[in-house]
């Protein structure tokens, strides 16, 4: 078994970690990652562990996430971000990917995915280097960190502007890390099994939702500030990863006292769902009777119910 520690570099609102016209790191990143996770996920025997806050609104410490990583027995941790070089356009540029000194299985797996990401990309490859940055060095197991490209480069921003480009990257991070552990494909049906797969439809007329969340998937609204929620009746199980939960609506956490994160496994008893911000929230109460909010899935502006697919979790079935 192959398991994949992924962090997807910095949070949102991280300061600094953006382009000059202002497109924000973690967004590249985002995209790179979900390509690499789709693809990884056909291959046999591999898991994936999100080690770093999968919505990104929290920017999840580095020795947080490399202990996870350590604490569940990785076999490679995978860093996904993006370069700058002094935050003014220029006409710099190139991919590499970061390993740290004295690390030759991980130099090597470098190696195979440093080209197939400047392919992916079409910009220059800067090969592999090597550094003392935490993400390679505190982890216990082989560990790479890709660069995609410097933010600041005329050249290589229009190769990171385009969505198609940015999932050709994490797929080619993916065929690299195959080729290296030498994974073969899934076969048959299972080639096309999700990683949550959906259920079927709760039963009951006009009843909608994830095929275990009870709730009327045309009784949606919209509050002023735009979000979308709807009253349900579901348990959530949190996945692999711990999630971090958000105080009075999915806009608005405390300054300096953000919630603790909810731990993986543990279930969450939500009253009312919530789309806003490109995520889906669940929405429950502490034990002293605190609102929070906790995203459970990306949310693409659609209407509709809500399904299993791509959740951070599963929901518990409803008897």
């Amino acid at each position: 078994m192959v398991k994949i520690a992924v962090s997807r570099g910095h949070g949102r609102s991280t300061l600094g970690k953006r382009s000059p016209a202002g497109e924000r790191e973690w967004y590249f990143n985002d995209k790179v990652a979900d390509a690499f996770e789709s693809e990884i996920q056909k291959y046999q025997n591999v898991q994936i562990n999100r080690v770093s806050d999968p919505s990104g609104y929290t920017d999840t410490p580095l020795l947080t996430r490399t202990n996870s990583a350590n604490r569940w027995g990785a076999t490679l941790y995978v860093a996904f971000h993006h370069n700058a070089l002094a935050g003014r356009w220029g006409r710099h540029g190139g991919s590499e990917v970061w390993v740290r000194p004295g690390a030759p299985q991980a130099a090597k797996l470098a190696r195979n995915v440093a080209p197939r990401v400047a392919r992916a990309m079409n910009i220059r490859n800067r090969g592999v280097k090597a550094g003392n940055l935490h993400e390679v060095r505190e982890p216990n197991q082989h560990a790479i960190l890709i660069e995609g490209g410097f933010m600041d480069s005329t050249i290589d921003i229009t190769a990171m502007r385009r969505n198609d480009m940015l999932a050709a990257q994490g797929r080619a991070v993916a065929a690299g890390v195959a080729s290296y552990y030498g994974l073969k494909k899934k076969s048959g049906n299972s080639a096309a099994k999700k990683p949550s797969k959906p259920s079927a439809p709760s039963k009951g007329r006009g009843t909608g939702g994830a095929g275990n969340i009870k709730y009327k998937w045309y009784n949606w609204k919209t509050n002023r500030h735009g979000t979308h929620y709807v009253a349900v009746d579901a348990t959530f199980v949190v996945g692999d990863t711990g999630i971090w939960p958000y105080e009075r609506g999915p806009f608005v956490v405390r300054a300096n006292r953000a919630p603790s994160i909810v731990k993986a496994g543990t279930r969450v008893k939500f009253y009312e769902l919530r789309r806003q911000d490109g995520y889906v929230w669940g929405t429950y109460k502490t034990g002293s009777g605190r609102e929070r909010d906790l995203p459970i899935k990306k949310w693409n502006g659609g209407g509709g119910r809500v399904t299993n697919a791509g959740l951070f979790g599963r929901f518990v079935p409803v008897r």
